[in-house]
């Protein structure tokens, strides 16, 4: 089975999805409550920890995928520099020619991170999430 990774993976969303379709999923989460939701709502995890996803504990090449839903809006303040952090590890931990699938705010700040992280923008789909402009984004993991 394919391996999935969520480094933000909140309440579990992401992981019960990707479970349904017979991904072996793994979620992290910095914030402890919403782990032990994602725990709860996720149970056939094979884990979910609690990590920051800018130092991530996963060697290089461990996972097919990695799909989150970033923090952005009102609720969460995340700088240039967080991004620029989180690609990079999402670039290390990738597989090599897999995919990294993104919810994010639109802009130049993540394309600049894509970029430096190795990981190579391959389609996008803008929309309006909450009156922010986001996208969903796929990349691919560059050699």
């Amino acid at each position: 089975r394919s391996s999935l990774l969520d480094p933000c993976c909140g309440s579990g969303t992401i992981l019960s999805e990707g479970h349904a379709v017979g991904w072996q999923v793994v979620g992290s989460d910095i914030d402890a409550h919403a782990l032990a939701v994602a725990r709860l709502n996720v149970p056939q995890a094979e884990a979910i920890l609690q990590a920051d996803a800018r130092r991530l504990d996963w060697p290089d090449a461990s996972f097919d995928a990695v799909v989150s839903n970033l923090p952005f809006g009102r609720q969460f303040k995340v700088s240039d520099e967080w991004h620029g952090s989180v690609f990079r590890e999402v670039g290390r931990i990738t597989k090599q020619g897999r995919s990294a699938v993104f919810l994010s705010p639109l802009g130049e700040t993540i394309s600049n991170a894509a970029a430096r992280a190795r990981l190579q923008l391959v389609e996008t789909h803008p929309l309006i999430l909450l009156g922010t402009q986001t996208a969903i984004s796929r990349y691919s993991r560059e050699p």
